[in-house]
């Protein structure tokens, strides 16, 4: 009965999630390479679970981490931008997106999003706290590395 419970709230929580983000099954399978099938006998109990790497699917098309989809929020994953540098940020992204150019890199949107981010905090950094020296392809070679190893 605690399992019939479980699985009961981990569908309504992926349910609540797809409400709160606009998708449907169709759409959102589309993006994600993962049969509307597969979402729609989930959501209705024909099936009582779905894979790990259908999770991770559709997380990666929903721009989350794969434990909001059945938690049925993204709350974990909010960044707050109320008092963000644009210029820095927009000039870090333009850093990140040349060095991947130039190295033919293959980043799914979700780790490039994380390296763009964690590229902007490292340049925001007081210069007295920074270290190292931003425009090195060392440390943006070390931080692809860093974050990719922690996906």
């Amino acid at each position: 009965m605690i399992d019939q419970d479980i699985i009961i709230r981990q569908r309504e929580k992926f349910r609540n999630f797809m409400e709160k983000n606009g998708l449907t099954p169709y759409s959102w399978g589309k993006k994600a390479g993962v049969a509307e099938a597969t979402i729609r006998h989930y959501l209705s109990g024909r099936n009582k679970s779905i894979t790990a790497v259908n999770i991770e699917k559709l997380a990666i098309a929903a721009g989350v981490e794969s434990d909001s989809l059945l938690s049925g929020d993204r709350s974990g994953n909010q960044v707050d931008m109320s008092n963000v540098d644009y210029n820095l940020f927009i000039q870090s992204f333009k850093d990140i997106a040349e060095y991947i150019k130039d190295h033919n890199i293959k980043l799914d949107s979700v780790t490039h999003a994380k390296v763009v981010l964690a590229w902007y905090q490292l340049a925001k950094m007081p210069d007295q706290e920074n270290q190292f020296n931003v425009n090195s392809p060392d440390l943006i070679s070390n931080l692809l590395n860093k974050i990719a190893v922690n996906e």
